[in-house]
């Protein structure tokens, strides 16, 4: 970890997080997170955009998904700062449509990474695209999973990111976003 991380008080909190949700010895914390480090909910949506028939295992999936990540919001609340109002987590994906001012929806919850170093093994490095820098609010149930694949995973729950910058960073299109989970969530 570089210097600059280790003076981010966010980083540290969702780190803290992370630590705490890792090491939990719950049973069904331990199932979503081999169906996550299993890609579970990978391919859910077609080349349009649109969420594919669920199989009853992988609506079982998301089910426990969202008892456990509502169990560890409550359980690990101490472990939240204060002092913070957001964490920032990375996504890479191999979309190339202009993003900018945009709002995507995912109906399903998702995989995003502590690191970007993990988030660029997603990237299409044939067009360089895309990163996704997500500001994700600190009230904002998740999982942190350990996954020995992709490293540190926030598994985020169905929601929106608000698109509201593109850049080109070191070459790599970046869309910057702020999440907002589904409403109830």
């Amino acid at each position: 970890m570089n210097e600059e991380k280790k003076d981010d008080p966010a980083l540290n909190c969702l780190l803290a997080l992370y630590d705490c949700h890792t090491a939990d010895k719950n049973s069904t914390y331990r199932e979503v997170g081999d169906g996550i480090i299993d890609d579970m909910l990978m391919g859910k949506y077609d080349k349009q955009g649109n969420l594919r028939k669920l199989s009853k295992r992988v609506e079982d999936f998301i089910e426990n998904y969202y008892m456990v990540a509502r169990h560890f919001y409550t359980k690990y609340q101490s472990c939240r700062c204060s002092d913070v109002s957001h964490y920032t987590v990375y996504r890479g994906s191999s979309t190339t449509q202009n993003l900018k001012n945009m709002t995507v929806v995912s109906t399903i919850p998702f995989s995003t990474s502590i690191e970007t170093e993990n988030a660029l093994n997603w990237i299409n490095f044939k067009t360089n695209c895309c990163i996704w820098v997500i500001k994700v609010p600190t009230d904002t149930m998740f999982l942190c999973i350990d996954n020995p694949n992709e490293g540190k995973e926030v598994v985020l729950p169905a929601g929106k990111f608000y698109v509201s910058a593109e850049k080109v960073i070191e070459g790599i299109t970046t869309y910057e976003c702020d999440f907002e989970a589904e409403k109830g969530l």
